[in-house]
């Protein structure tokens, strides 16, 4: 079991820098994978959004903005999302990614959620949506998360090999 490995896009860590850990959870794709990916961080700086198909991300962003330290918000459905932060959490930071350039959204998403974390801080790839408004699937979506964060980085990651969070006891 301690050997265990999540798949590619599962709570991947893709580096940590200046105590700030980097993952890419791109296969939360709905409100239940992204709460249990959330779930298991104290302090998070949470990339969200894309296309929720209907569904509101309302009771999710009530569920964990006591564990959120701000968020950034991707995709063509981000009013519902920035709606909800409204409601259940005006106070916290949320930045709007509203560029129509999809080669230019995770660069821009990762370089603002950097602005707003801090030691300790995860800065959390969970969509809590589908993925095709910008990316070709949520494998596409974690490799442009990966990259950004790399590029950003530079030489700065503790660690430049990518894994996965063990299970929690």
């Amino acid at each position: 079991v301690l050997s265990f490995r999540a798949d590619r896009h599962r709570a991947e860590i893709v580096a940590e820098s200046a105590g700030v850990r980097w993952v890419n959870d791109s296969k939360a794709t709905n409100a239940h994978a992204a709460l249990a990916s959330l779930g298991s961080f104290d302090s998070v700086v949470w990339i969200i959004g894309g296309l929720f198909k209907g569904t509101s991300p309302a009771e999710l962003v009530h569920a964990v903005s006591a564990r959120l330290r701000g968020a950034v918000v991707i995709g063509t459905d981000r009013s519902a999302v920035l709606e909800a932060f409204a409601r259940h959490a005006p106070q916290l930071p949320v930045i709007e990614v509203d560029t129509l350039d999809t080669k230019e959204v995770m660069p821009t998403a990762v370089r603002l959620a950097a602005g707003l974390a801090a030691d300790g801080d995860v800065v959390l790839l969970a969509p809590a949506a589908a993925s095709m408004d910008q990316f070709r699937d949520y494998a596409d979506r974690g490799e442009q998360f990966a990259n950004a964060v790399n590029d950003l980085l530079g030489g700065d990651a503790d660690d430049d090999e990518s894994s996965a969070l063990p299970p929690k006891p």
